[in-house]
């Protein structure tokens, strides 16, 4: 969080304490919230060639979901929600560029509060959400791979997704939660 975070009141959802922030407070935000919308785009494009695939969007999705509801998680659904996304951000298919990107997380950002604080919060949360997920794609292409036989890609989204939906076990789950906390 940056120094703007000072100048606001307890309730940030008042949409005067928007208001009330300094312009340089509203620019500090501001200038949070673009770096860390930079970061999360890095952080979905899982092969690093600087634009988002479908099949990255989808991916890390799925790690994010798995995180979040474990065993229960419904790949398929999450795969039917983030392609949807994607072709509506994309109707032709093409991978998004950071612009594409930048402007829906502004819309979502925007549409759920218009605290520049608030903005910055959420952000700051996605960009945790999309770090942890990353580390559960490169864990599991790290497995499969071992579990096949060969070396992968660092991030091949049909490795993730096999070895999530193969691996969602309790056995799995408790096994990955101990490495998580020997972190």
């Amino acid at each position: 969080a940056v120094a703007c975070c000072v100048e606001v009141p307890m309730d940030m959802h008042d949409v005067r304490a928007c208001r009330l922030l300094t312009p340089t407070a509203r620019s500090l935000c501001a200038t949070s919230v673009e770096r860390l919308i930079e970061q999360l785009f890095r952080l979905h494009d899982l092969n690093s060639d600087g634009a988002l695939a479908e099949s990255e969007l989808v991916v890390l999705n799925q790690a994010v979901a798995f995180l979040h509801h474990g065993a229960s998680v419904d790949f398929d659904e999450v795969a039917t929600r983030f392609s949807e996304l994607f072709r509506k951000l994309s109707p032709e298919g093409h991978p998004l560029t950071f612009a594409t990107f930048r402007e829906h997380v502004h819309q979502v950002l925007i549409g759920i509060d218009s605290n520049p604080m608030g903005q910055e919060m959420m952000i700051e949360q996605f960009v945790a959400e999309a770090e942890s997920a990353r580390v559960v794609c490169e864990e599991s292409v790290s497995r499969f791979g071992k579990k096949v036989g060969k070396e992968m890609d660092r991030f091949a989204p049909e490795a993730v997704k096999t070895w999530l939906v193969r691996e969602r076990s309790s056995s799995f789950q408790s096994e990955w939660n101990e490495e998580c906390v020997s972190l």
